[in-house]
C-alpha cells in the first residue's frame, strides 16, 4: 500500500491551486447573485468539512478540498437547486 507523505506546505499548496482553479470557475457565473450565493456556501461547507475532520482527526486538507470539488460539481451539473427550487443548470457560461 503507498502512503502519500504530503508536508504543511505541499497541503497549502494544493490547497492553494484547488482554490484559484474553484474561483476561476465559479467566476464563470454569469449572474452576480448566484456567483455570490454559490461561493459562500462553497467556502462555508468546504470550513465545516475541515473543521469536522479536525475534530475526528482526519485529514482537514483532503476534506475541505473534497468538498469543495463535490459543490464545485454540483454547480457546474446543475444538480444544486436554487432556495426558490429552480435548478442552478446554466449559469456558467459556455466558454
Amino acid at each position: 500500500m503507498q502512503t502519500w507523505d504530503y508536508t504543511r506546505e505541499d497541503q497549502m499548496s494544493r490547497l492553494k491551486e484547488l482554490r484559484k482553479y474553484v474561483d476561476h470557475e465559479l467566476n464563470m457565473m454569469e449572474d452576480d447573485s448566484k456567483r455570490n450565493s454559490a461561493v459562500a456556501h462553497l467556502y462555508g461547507v468546504s470550513l465545516a468539512a475541515a473543521m469536522i475532520a479536525k475534530k475526528r482527526g482526519l485529514d482537514a486538507e483532503l476534506s475541505s478540498m473534497a468538498a469543495m470539488l463535490h459543490d464545485l460539481c454540483a454547480y457546474k451539473t446543475g444538480s444544486y437547486m436554487h432556495t426558490e427550487g429552480r435548478s442552478l443548470q446554466g449559469v456558467f457560461s459556455e466558454n
